[in-house]
């Protein structure tokens, strides 16, 4: 594959320490409101003895070192997202999904928690369905509008609203965007399915 060779290869930005206007967004986030806590349904899908769960967030639930340190990361693509990509491609078309699932949680295992949980990475893999693919890749891309857009995509993993009885599908058009741009499509609501929603 002439992509993404291995994690090496990853597209991430890394923020600087000691400088507010230069630190990570998630962390100028928090800082600035500090609302943000991890859900339980999130945390019902990783075990807790996953290593990456305290990079993920926390102690109190809100979002940990990896992201919310002033020089924690943005992710923009990585080598464990290309073999998540692989291994739908693979159950999508009657392939074996096994190998790229595998290299998939153990890379994200690797870069967000510094470590391989041998008998986790087993358990998380053993089923190659595309549900559990989606949930696995799920979990790895926490923080990452790339997980709206999966679960947009497929419907995988299966969500439940935290409130009402949908869960949003589009972003309302800035007010800027509206009072710049003649062209600027009718705002509906944020249930609007866009074209390549299943």
């Amino acid at each position: 594959m002439s992509s993404f060779g291995s994690a090496a290869d990853d597209a991430v930005i890394q923020f600087i320490a000691g400088n507010y206007n230069n630190s990570a967004p998630w962390y100028q986030f928090n800082d600035n409101r500090g609302d943000i806590q991890v859900h339980p349904d999130f945390l019902a899908m990783i075990d807790t003895t996953d290593p990456r769960l305290a990079m993920m967030m926390d102690a109190n639930g809100y979002p940990g070192d990896y992201y919310a340190t002033m020089d924690g990361h943005v992710d923009i693509l990585t080598y464990d997202e290309l073999q998540f990509i692989l291994a739908e491609c693979e159950a999508a078309t009657g392939g074996s999904p096994a190998a790229n699932l595998k290299a998939a949680v153990e890379a994200n295992m690797t870069r967000i928690g510094g470590a391989i949980d041998a008998a986790l990475v087993t358990a998380a893999t053993t089923d190659v369905s595309l549900a559990n693919i989606m949930k696995q890749k799920y979990i790895a891309m926490f923080l990452s509008p790339e997980a709206w857009n999966d679960w947009r995509r497929t419907g995988l993993p299966v969500l439940t609203p935290n409130t009402g009885t949908q869960i949003p599908r589009s972003l309302m058009y800035a007010s800027v965007e509206v009072n710049a741009n003649a062209n600027t499509p009718t705002n509906t609501d944020v249930f609007r399915r866009v074209w390549w929603d299943k």
